[in-house]
């Protein structure tokens, strides 16, 4: 039996302390990776990418113990990509037009089908997705009068299938229309 201990921490029989952690018993994790990012502009195109590369490993999962455990000892934490990356270009065509293509790229991830019981081990596949915006200034704003611009969402334009939780579909394709009061201007 462990008892509660200033400082967030709980002493158990034998004397042992141990902190408290918040990510459902999971006693002891490791993380580390890396990160790239580069951004470049050509004119009226601005390019950008990233990639990160993250290791993560259960080291002391708990109470929790065999392989449906949500923890198991050796293997990665759930739905923690080891693998990602993205990609995105944008051309100002205009003062009062723009256009931005986005390719985003997840790789596989551990996770656990908590349908059964116990809960089995399964692999979130990677997937792929892409996104297009535009914006297009309707009026400028000027001294006395707001300005409005119209922006045009897709999200998933190939309308990817794809899970961030094992059993919950992502959202498929999906267009956003929107719009942008600007207040001001010069005088």
């Amino acid at each position: 039996m462990a008892a509660r201990r200033p400082g967030g921490q709980r002493r158990r029989a034998g004397g042992e302390q141990r902190a408290l952690r918040h990510r459902g018993h999971l006693e002891g994790r490791r993380s580390r990776g890396l990160e790239a990012e580069g951004a470049a502009d050509a004119g009226p195109i601005q390019l950008t990418a990233n990639y990160s590369w993250l290791d993560t490993e259960v080291e002391d999962a708990g109470f929790q113990e065999g392989p449906g455990a949500t923890f198991v000892e050796g293997e990665p934490l759930l739905r923690r990509p080891k693998h990602t990356a993205a990609a995105s270009a944008a051309f100002r065509m205009a003062d009062a037009l723009g256009l931005e293509v986005a390719l985003r790229h997840t790789g596989e991830r551990a996770d656990r089908d908590f349908s059964t019981f116990p809960a089995t081990p399964v692999t979130l596949t990677a997937y792929t997705v892409i996104d297009l915006s535009a914006e297009i200034e309707v009026a400028a704003a000027r001294a006395g009068r707001p300005g409005f611009t119209l922006t045009l969402r897709a999200e998933n334009l190939a309308g990817t299938e794809y899970e961030e939780v094992w059993g919950f579909a992502a959202p498929g394709r999906g267009v956003y229309v929107g719009g942008r009061v600007g207040l001001g201007g010069g005088g």
